[in-house]
């Protein structure tokens, strides 16, 4: 499974299943929240991803992260 976000390819192929939640038009249960960009399931545990450009963020170096 190969998905893309952005100029990015991620590559699942060695997990049990993999979804990109932003590809599903459905909407989170709560207002205001958003799902992660991946969710990844493994033999033992799922892992979700967020993928973020850090280019387009204009904080400054101190900045709590």
């Amino acid at each position: 499974m190969k998905f893309m976000e952005g100029a990015l390819e991620f590559d699942f192929s060695s997990a049990l299943s993999a979804e990109k939640l932003d590809d599903h038009k459905i909407f989170p249960p709560i207002e205001g929240m958003k799902f992660v960009d991946f969710l990844i399931e493994e033999k033992s545990m799922l892992i979700l991803i967020e993928v973020k450009d850090p280019s387009q963020y204009k904080g400054s170096a101190s900045d709590p992260i």
